[in-house]
């Protein structure tokens, strides 16, 4: 009797096609987990901005200002933001205005002001000029995104659920 060493040409094509089928099925997920987690970090990112302008504007004992770096007619922060020391109150950063910190933007994200606003500040207390919703989605999803609501006490709260269609 002669006893044969490998694979036979079924098995292989049974042990192939069970793999395809447990890739079709966890594909979709890892890209659902992929835009879940690109939209967590972002908002992590944007709420350590602002909590990092509210402590600079306490400790300096002057205005802080947070802007859109490249702010467009639809209120879009998504390009990144510019945390600069207002130091005359005009909320327009001026020459000789130190820069406190940058964020980089994503393409794969959108951060749009609800209210409209592409200027917020802190005064020397850690009070915010205005209330604002700021929304938080993927570019690719139409809905899981995150909203992020800056109270007048200089407060953030994240809200998850956000209606992004």
């Amino acid at each position: 009797m002669r006893y044969s060493r490998g694979f036979t040409l079924v098995e292989l094509m049974v042990v192939l096609a069970i793999l395809a089928i447990g890739a079709a099925v966890a594909v979709p997920s890892y890209n659902s987990f992929m835009t879940r987690n690109r939209i967590a970090a972002v908002s992590n990112e944007f709420v350590s901005v602002l909590s990092f302008a509210r402590m600079e504007a306490i400790k300096r004992g002057y205005r802080v200002g947070v802007r859109a770096s490249a702010a467009t007619a639809n209120n879009e922060w998504g390009g990144g933001l510019v945390v600069w020391a207002d130091i005359n109150n005009d909320g327009i950063q001026n020459a000789g205005e130190e820069v406190l910190r940058n964020m980089q933007g994503s393409n794969e994200t959108t951060l749009d002001s609800q209210a409209g606003i592409t200027f917020l500040a802190f005064d020397s207390r850690g009070f915010a000029n205005s209330n604002d919703v700021i929304r938080l989605c993927a570019s690719t999803a139409s809905s899981g995104g995150v909203d992020i609501e800056l109270l007048r006490s200089g407060r953030v709260r994240v809200s998850q659920g956000a209606n992004c269609s």
